[in-house]
């Protein structure tokens, strides 16, 4: 998966290069307000606040949040756009890819996997490669600017809040650890229902000349409430991570 993402993002280098220009500028004008009311503070509490230092900080807040809006509008909207387009040139390799295959590899794969890498596992990649790429970029701009400002007003300030990163990173490490157990689960559970959908489907010919349709939607109604549960759990590890 990474190596597939990988290889799109080389494709087009200048479009992630722009992206990151962009996403660095919009990380120091997250500074800017910051440094505008740390240095109204100073005056007042000196009280040597003018009308002209007061005027030209408020035209510094404005066009910050004005760029601010801007360059986080332009790095999202292309970012995401990129993650579509890779989610659709990813489904047409796939396709074309499944399409010169022959019959062993239909007889050794059920019809239920080869869904599920068409649907669950095409958008965990995208997903990846929109808000994978999100986190990786807006990371890299919060250490780049936020962290070293951080330790210039204070470093000590800066090292105690540290410490509740720790506990963050180490509860992150093991969420996602459950997270994989979770998808696995889901991506199993999905293609065993798609699979029960789809032999329906083709026996339907069957169970009728043989009188088992009640028995067979006895047989997928028994089985059918087990999915919701395993779908469930991921969601909520989501949830937690997100917290």
């Amino acid at each position: 998966m990474i190596r597939a993402i990988w290889e799109y993002i080389r494709e087009r280098k200048w479009r992630y290069v722009k992206i990151a220009m962009v996403l660095i500028l919009y990380d120091y004008t997250l500074l800017i307000p910051t440094q505008v009311i740390q240095r109204l503070v100073d005056h007042l509490s000196q009280q040597t606040l003018t009308q002209p230092n007061f005027v030209w900080d408020m035209v510094l807040l404005v066009g910050s949040a004005i760029l601010n809006y801007l360059t986080a509008f332009y790095w999202q909207l292309r970012l995401f756009q990129s993650s579509v387009h890779f989610k659709a040139t990813l489904q047409g390799q796939a396709f074309r890819k499944l399409v010169a295959m022959r019959r062993p590899f239909f007889e050794k794969f059920r019809s239920g996997d080869l869904l599920t890498r068409f649907t669950t596992d095409v958008d965990g990649m995208a997903d990846m490669a929109g808000y994978g790429m999100m986190v990786l970029l807006f990371g890299g701009g919060l250490f780049a600017f936020i962290i070293p400002t951080m330790f210039f007003i204070s470093w000590q300030l800066t090292l105690i809040s540290f410490i509740p990163m720790i506990f963050l990173v180490v509860s992150t490490y093991f969420l996602s650890r459950k997270q994989e157990e979770y998808v696995e689960q889901n991506r199993e559970a999905v293609a065993q229902l798609n699979d029960e959908v789809l032999e329906s489907i083709e026996g339907i010919r069957v169970m009728r000349a043989y009188s088992r349709r009640d028995q067979q939607v006895k047989q997928f109604q028994k089985k059918q409430p087990v999915y919701p549960k395993q779908g469930t759990k991921l969601p909520l590890s989501s949830i937690l991570l997100d917290l």
